[in-house]
């Protein structure tokens, strides 16, 4: 036996049709008193299957045991956003070359190539 509504949760239909089919307690399932009174009222507390439904009240959804789910959680560092200080306090100084001036071009053995050799 099956008792049948719609709801616009569909998990506690679920959970209100194990409620009829095996007898559980609403304590046995947790926090299920929207279920049994909806079952008490669907079936008016007869579970013998005839069918008989008295017209239920309109749902009211289940207030959340977290009023304000969308309040941040404190980290527990006050201040992620600050960069760790890096272990070199000066990364961005260039390296000094071995070679002091690596941009003068090195002179090339024809002082000239330049100049178009003569016929």
């Amino acid at each position: 036996y099956v008792v049948q509504y719609t709801s616009p949760y569909t998990d506690k239909k679920d959970i209100a049709t194990r409620v009829v089919m095996y007898g559980y307690s609403p304590y046995q399932l947790g926090n299920t008193s929207w279920y049994w009174d909806n079952y008490v009222k669907l079936t008016d507390g007869n579970a013998s299957g005839d069918g008989s439904v008295i017209s239920p009240e309109p749902e009211t959804p289940v207030t959340p045991e977290n009023p304000e789910p969308e309040t941040p959680v404190t980290p527990e560092n006050p201040e992620p956003e600050t960069p760790v200080t890096p272990e070199n306090p000066e990364p961005e100084t260039p390296v000094t070359p071995e070679n002091p001036e690596p941009e003068t071009p090195v002179t090339p053995e024809n002082p000239e190539p330049e100049t178009p050799v003569t016929p």
